[in-house]
């Protein structure tokens, strides 16, 4: 009985099927860290909150998760301005000297 047990254990036809398992959740596991990291730097780079895009990632679709940021693109581009000029004007405050020669 003994004898049989050691087989089992130490037979490769037994490790080959968890083995494939495990290569196969590593892989996919390394895939998700990437897209986890692009996804991270898109929401960085248009200056969006990058857990919040992330966990959308995780949750939904990475790819869809990148349209939907290629899509809403940078937030400093949606600021919407009162006075209806763009964000890049600059206003300055010019004083008049009291004293005139």
């Amino acid at each position: 009985m003994m004898r049989i047990i050691a087989e089992i254990v130490v037979s490769p036809l037994v490790w080959k099927i968890p083995m494939g398992i495990m290569a196969i959740a590593c892989v996919i596991v390394i895939a998700y860290w990437i897209y986890i990291g692009i996804t991270l730097n898109m929401a960085r780079n248009r200056h969006r909150d990058p857990l919040g895009w992330v966990l959308l990632s995780l949750f939904v679709s990475p790819v869809l998760t990148w349209i939907i940021l290629l899509i809403v693109g940078d937030k400093d581009d949606n600021k919407k301005h009162v006075s209806g000029e763009s964000p890049d004007i600059k206003f300055r405050s010019v004083s008049r000297s009291k004293s005139r020669h």
